[in-house]
């Protein structure tokens, strides 16, 4: 089967965050939660923290699987991803 590539090109606003991770985050945990974890938390919270709580949340669900996360914190106007 020949490759398939979806891009897409967004503008992001500096202080904007951006998530990329494996199906063992986005497939086990709900978006809502998931969106919750990045928004709430201290000011000034470290990625670093929202990610291990990302990863945690995904550890205690059932179908929890092998989880992998990136964050970016937005310092640009423009951000490209693939998926």
């Amino acid at each position: 089967a020949a490759l398939e590539i979806n891009y897409y090109a967004v503008t992001l606003r500096p202080g904007d965050m951006l998530l990329m991770c494996s199906d063992g985050l986005h497939g086990v945990v709900e978006q809502d939660r998931i969106e919750a974890i990045l928004r709430d938390g201290e000011p000034g919270q470290p990625l670093e923290q929202k990610c291990h709580e990302l990863i945690e949340a995904a550890r205690f669900e059932p179908r929890g699987a092998m989880v992998q996360a990136i964050f970016s914190m937005s310092s640009s106007v423009d951000a490209f991803f693939a998926t």
